[in-house]
């Protein structure tokens, strides 16, 4: 068997697992190993973002669960010596797969804590978490991306005896040519406005109510703020009609989703994320990469870890507008200074992160 490793993710939609997926392919790929990418449905947001140095494939499954034959039959035909699934719903149909894997060395990632489980159905929570403590055990090594990740693993007595916690690899070796690029949008362009900027799928757990009720309180004192969000998500038909009732249709733009958000985290003055829950935060990372600004709620899963306890971002409560509000004030008034942010932001290169995975296969 050849050294050669396999990342299987759910699809290559645009989320933060799916990026870390990339990220750590390209940078094994890289490093001359002989890399292979699984998507298990056919979204390919960021597919564009793949070097040609991994071998992509693509199960087309309609629906994850129904993978697992297609998964099977993938594994035994390229026989992989290490194998790492990076978000939950792949963990568990790898699991159910399992063809001849005592052959590999499998790494489960785990990207967020439970809040999202908690919230379904019990039917849902409890095949979840039964599925989880029986497969999470059975594997070389669980890497979470948090410590608070890790701990409610573990307080679900889901746990593995090499639990680790390895941050997410944000930083690609391309970042700063990516950011060179310009940002597509008209307010940039006028010096006068102040642009925060969100990002992220548009989804309860990202609670982007409360981001906008908060601007709604920065903009009645700062007629040039402005309130930029990326991303797309279930959420979004009911964010613009907050929007429209917060009268606010004129000074918050929905970008939609962006192949490129580098350039737009380079021109805006803040960046705001308003999460009730985070898995990591890779897009505080991002932000604090282009030196940037940064406004985060102090949710559980990575934010207090990536600012150092608020020395890199100014921490407010969840689902509190005025506080959120008040934050954004002092960001606007009182920046950080962008070398130490983007001193900060290398802690979580792909390259750096890249090999603290490598050696979790050999656990």
């Amino acid at each position: 068997m050849t050294d050669r490793i396999l990342i299987v993710t759910p699809s290559l939609s645009g989320g933060g697992a799916e990026k870390v997926a990339i990220n750590l392919a390209n940078e094994w790929g890289r490093q001359g190993h002989d890399t292979h990418l699984t998507s298990i449905r056919d979204i390919s947001d960021y597919s564009h973002l793949l070097s040609s140095d991994v071998a992509y494939s693509c199960l087309g499954a309609p629906r994850v669960r129904y993978s697992i034959p297609a998964l099977t039959r993938h594994i035994r035909r390229i026989r992989p010596k290490r194998i790492l699934s990076v978000i939950r719903d792949s963990n568990i149909i790898l699991g159910l797969s399992r063809p001849d894997l005592k052959q590999s060395s499998i790494v489960y990632r785990e990207a967020s804590t439970l809040n999202g489980v908690d919230n379904k159905n019990s039917f849902y929570k409890g095949f979840y978490l039964a599925s989880m403590r029986y497969f999470y055990r059975r594997v070389n090594a669980v890497v979470a991306n948090s410590h608070d990740t890790l701990s409610d693993l573990q307080e679900r007595g889901v746990d593995n005896p090499n639990a680790t916690v390895i941050p997410n690899p944000v930083l690609p070796a391309n970042y700063d040519s990516l950011m060179q690029e310009d940002a597509d949008h008209p307010w940039f362009a006028d010096a006068s406005l102040e642009v925060i900027m969100s990002a992220g799928r548009l989804h309860q757990s990202k609670d982007y109510p409360t981001l906008l009720r908060a601007f709604a309180r920065v903009v009645q004192d700062r007629p040039s703020a402005r309130l930029l969000i990326l991303g797309q998500g279930p959420e979004e038909q009911a964010l613009k009609q907050l929007r429209s009732e917060l009268q606010l249709d004129e000074v918050v733009s929905f970008q939609g989703f962006a192949s490129n958000p580098w350039p737009f985290y380079r021109q805006a003055q803040v960046f705001a994320l308003s999460s009730q829950w985070e898995g990591f935060g890779n897009v505080i990372v991002e932000a604090l990469a282009a030196g940037t600004t940064v406004v985060t709620t102090d949710c559980p899963g990575g934010p207090r870890t990536i600012t150092r306890d608020g020395e890199f971002g100014y921490l407010t409560r969840c689902q509190d507008p005025g506080h959120l509000a008040e934050n954004l004030h002092r960001a606007l008034d009182a920046p950080h200074d962008p070398r130490a942010l983007q001193e900060r932001a290398h802690d979580f290169s792909t390259a750096t992160i890249a090999n603290r995975y490598l050696a979790m296969f050999d656990a």
